[in-house]
């Protein structure tokens, strides 16, 4: 795990993350909002969303290794037995527990413990 993912996967875990817009490197941030939701950003563009016991993942049309690997990090530390891969510019969810292969869609949600 890259330096930056393990920053992101702490802060994002942290219980004492207060509301507001949280810095993890130069392009990457959390946000928390007025009922705890946390929203992670990657630039400009939203990558996923922790409420209620479920995580949301997006991409933003953005099919790249950054953001591949700082889902993978999110998708780890939120205890989710799923992992994002590429090949040929395709994005597919592979369970490791199953080895089944999904379709990655936007908004694509987990529940988490």
């Amino acid at each position: 795990m890259r330096v930056v993912e393990r920053n992101l996967t702490i802060k994002l875990l942290s219980k004492d993350l207060k509301k507001g817009h949280h810095r993890v490197s130069g392009h990457d941030r959390i946000v928390v909002d007025d009922d705890n939701t946390r929203r992670v950003y990657l630039w400009n563009t939203q990558i996923a969303k922790i409420s209620d016991g479920k995580l949301e993942l997006f991409n933003g049309g953005y099919v790249t290794k950054t953001t591949n690997s700082r889902l993978n990090a999110i998708l780890g530390v939120c205890n989710v037995s799923w992992r994002i891969v590429q090949k040929n510019c395709r994005i597919s969810l592979v369970s490791l527990d199953t080895n089944e292969v999904r379709k990655f869609t936007e908004g694509c949600t987990f529940d988490i413990v």
